[in-house]
C-alpha cells in the first residue's frame, strides 16, 4: 500500500480549515493520507471548512446641533479582528452650522471642548458575531464673535432756541460729537469746525464740546459726526439749555452717506422743563433706532 503526503492546510479568510475530507476521514493539512493500493488508484480529498466569526463596526459623525443628524460614515464589515481603528476625519466644508463656528470633536454630545483630534485612531471594539460595533462622534461649535464693524453717522442738527445735544455710550463715556461743524443755513457744505477732540479707549477721536446753541430764539445749523461700533451702544438725547420758548431740534441722520429712512428732517418737541432730557432715537448692533417712548426725565438715559 501506498499513503500519499495530503497537501498543506489552506486559508481564507471568512473560515477556518478543519483539514482534508478523504471519503469521509478527516486528515490535517499536510499529513499522511489514506492507503492507495492497486486496487485503490485514486482517493478524493476535499478541503472541509467552518465559517469564522466576523464583525461589522462603524464610526458614526454626527452634527450634534439639535437635530442629531448623521454628517459621514466610516464603515468596515466583515472584519474577523474583535476590533476595528478608524482614522478621525476632518468634518466636511459643505457642513456649517449659522452664528457658529466648528471646534472639533469629541466622544460626548453635551462636551464643549473637543477630546478627539482629526488624524487620530479611534477603536471601536465588537459586540457580538453579525451586528454592527459603532462609536459616535459629535461636533462641537462654538458661538461665532461676530466682528466689529464701524458706521461712520452723521447728524444735522436744525436748532431754535438754546439746545444741548448728547451721545452717551455702553462703554460708560458719557460723549457729544467729533468734528463738529456750525454750518450756514441751509448749506451742510461749508461749515466751521467748533470743538477740540479727545480720544475715547476704542480710538475714537470725539469732541469735548460742541453743543449746538441757537442762542436767544436764533436758528442754527450744525453738522455733528461720530462712528458707531457694532459691539456698543449709543443713546442720542437733548434738552433745553435756557428756558426759551419753543426750543426744538429738527434732526436728518445720515448712515455711511446716505440718508436713514425716518431720519429725514424729522422735529422733535423738548420737555418743557429746563435741564430735563429726552431721549431722541438709539443704535443698537450698528443699527438706528427710534426712542422705545417719549419721557422726559432730569437723569440722563442709559444706552
Amino acid at each position: 500500500d501506498y499513503h500519499p503526503t495530503l497537501a498543506a492546510a489552506p486559508s481564507h479568510p471568512l473560515y477556518t480549515f478543519d483539514g482534508w475530507n478523504c471519503d469521509g476521514d478527516l486528515y490535517a493539512g499536510g499529513a499522511t493520507g489514506p492507503a492507495m493500493s492497486v486496487d485503490k488508484k485514486t482517493i478524493t480529498c476535499t478541503a472541509q471548512w467552518t465559517a469564522r466569526n466576523s464583525y461589522n463596526y462603524a464610526l458614526y459623525y454626527k452634527m450634534n446641533d439639535g437635530t442629531n443628524n448623521n454628517i459621514t460614515t466610516d464603515t468596515a464589515d466583515n472584519q474577523l479582528e474583535t476590533y476595528h481603528d478608524f482614522i478621525v476625519k476632518a468634518k466636511p466644508s459643505t457642513v456649517l452650522r449659522d452664528g457658529y463656528t466648528f471646534k472639533g470633536w469629541a466622544d460626548s454630545a453635551s462636551a464643549t471642548t473637543p477630546n478627539v483630534a482629526v488624524g487620530s485612531t479611534v477603536k471601536v471594539t465588537n459586540n457580538t458575531s453579525g451586528s454592527t460595533a459603532s462609536k459616535t462622534l459629535y461636533a462641537v461649535w462654538e458661538v461665532s464673535t461676530p466682528p466689529i464693524t464701524t458706521s461712520n453717522y452723521e447728524v444735522r442738527a436744525y436748532f431754535y432756541g438754546d439746545v444741548d445735544t448728547y451721545v452717551r455710550a455702553s462703554s460708560g463715556l458719557n460723549i457729544n460729537f467729533s468734528s463738529v461743524r456750525r454750518c450756514t443755513p441751509p448749506s451742510w457744505d461749508a461749515c466751521t469746525q467748533l470743538s477740540s477732540p479727545y480720544t475715547d479707549p476704542k480710538g475714537n477721536i470725539w469732541s469735548s464740546g460742541g453743543d449746538g446753541q441757537g442762542s436767544g430764539g436764533v436758528y442754527d445749523n450744525e453738522k455733528k459726526f461720530f462712528p458707531v461700533y457694532s459691539d456698543v451702544d449709543y443713546v442720542f438725547y437733548a434738552r433745553r439749555y435756557n428756558d426759551v420758548a419753543g426750543s426744538s431740534l429738527s434732526l436728518t441722520i445720515v448712515k455711511d452717506g446716505s440718508i436713514v429712512s425716518g431720519f429725514n428732517s424729522t422735529t422733535f418737541s423738548l420737555c418743557s422743563s429746563t435741564g430735563v432730557f429726552r431721549e431722541l432715537f438709539r443704535i443698537h448692533n450698528g443699527v438706528l433706532k427710534s426712542a422705545s417712548n417719549y419721557s422726559c426725565s432730569s437723569t440722563e438715559p442709559e444706552p
